[in-house]
């Protein structure tokens, strides 16, 4: 695909400009939040272009922590910035296992805060977030499904209808009542769950492990959203209970307040961002361009992506350079 030979191009611009720029790290400065998804084995974007290969991350951790000040989101946000030294904080998005299993260890090991903001589906009884089970599934479902009034068909392994596009763009752009339905349609497309090589692209963390995570003082928890809906698309009334909902199960599983949320897919508004602090998050988090002032709300931060197709040099340099 053309972003994958896009970012390939940029990984090796990257690479070599990581050389150039090492002798000007030790006078970097400013704040950056990185923002990563999933943690798998191999080093593969075949089933999520977000994934990043443990190996790859540990190279990542350790070069962050020895060129920059790598701290807690809490430390972070109080804006107290190193006069020479680049800021960052680390967060994941989602709650898959394989953070958990994967990156856990590694930043333990390099003693590297992180904040991890989890999606909480399990309160309307799915283990799995529906992009992966769209992605894993699609192999095994009929060549047409239908969604509410749409129908898609099957086509490159993906599905599609002519007035909403891609199935799965659809999804970033429906409610909730929409992504059930998708549940519905794909319910019986699960047998990737009874494949072990597969488990880190879909399996989520369980209670014990969120335990587990809320009781090391290296990290913290957020929330996520339920379904993993854009929340400045939805109505008020559903917003807020996407907001609500996360917000008190996490607290209820971990026993502690939960006050930061990130927005799923990155979207948000000036409208979603007051609903967010009618729910009680005093620090809310975006992955994405934005229209939303943010020099006029502290408590709203951007983040930066992390690129799986550049190697852990060019990821550091394109840190320290604030974007791709």
């Amino acid at each position: 695909m053309l972003y994958k030979l896009k970012y390939k191009i940029k990984g090796i611009f990257g690479q070599y400009q990581f050389f150039k720029a090492l002798p000007h790290f030790k006078q970097a400065s400013g704040q950056l939040i990185l923002a990563y998804h999933g943690i798998d084995q191999y080093n593969s974007t075949h089933w999520n272009t977000k994934f990043l290969g443990y190996k790859q991350f540990d190279k990542q951790m350790a070069l962050l922590k020895k060129h920059f000040e790598v701290v807690d989101l809490a430390t972070f946000c109080q804006k107290e910035k190193s006069p020479q030294k680049l800021q960052i904080t680390i967060t994941f998005d989602d709650g898959f296992e394989n953070n958990y299993t994967y990156a856990k260890p590694i930043l333990e090991k390099y003693q590297i805060p992180a904040t991890f903001f989890i999606a909480t589906p399990q309160l309307h009884g799915y283990d799995v977030l529906w992009a992966d089970l769209l992605d894993l599934g699609t192999v095994e479902a009929p060549s047409q499904v239908s969604i509410g009034d749409y129908l898609f068909i099957k086509k490159n392994s993906q599905f599609y209808n002519q007035q909403l596009g891609s199935l799965k763009q659809a999804c970033t752009q429906q409610n909730g009542e929409f992504i059930q339905e998708v549940y519905k349609a794909f319910g019986s497309c699960v047998k990737f769950k009874n494949k072990q090589k597969l488990k880190d692209y879909w399996q989520l963390m369980n209670d014990k492990q969120l335990q587990d995570l809320a009781s090391n003082p290296l990290f913290t928890i957020g929330a996520h959203g339920v379904l993993h809906t854009s929340i400045h698309l939805l109505t008020q009334e559903e917003a807020l209970q996407e907001m609500k909902k996360s917000k008190h199960r996490l607290e209820d599983i971990t026993q502690k307040s939960i006050t930061d949320f990130a927005y799923p897919h990155g979207w948000a508004n000036n409208t979603s961002i007051e609903w967010g602090r009618m729910v009680g998050f005093k620090r809310q988090f975006l992955a994405n361009e934005t229209d939303i002032d943010l020099q006029h709300h502290e408590e709203i931060y951007n983040r930066m992506g992390n690129n799986p197709f550049v190697s852990p040099k060019a990821q550091v340099y394109y840190a320290y350079k604030g974007g791709y």
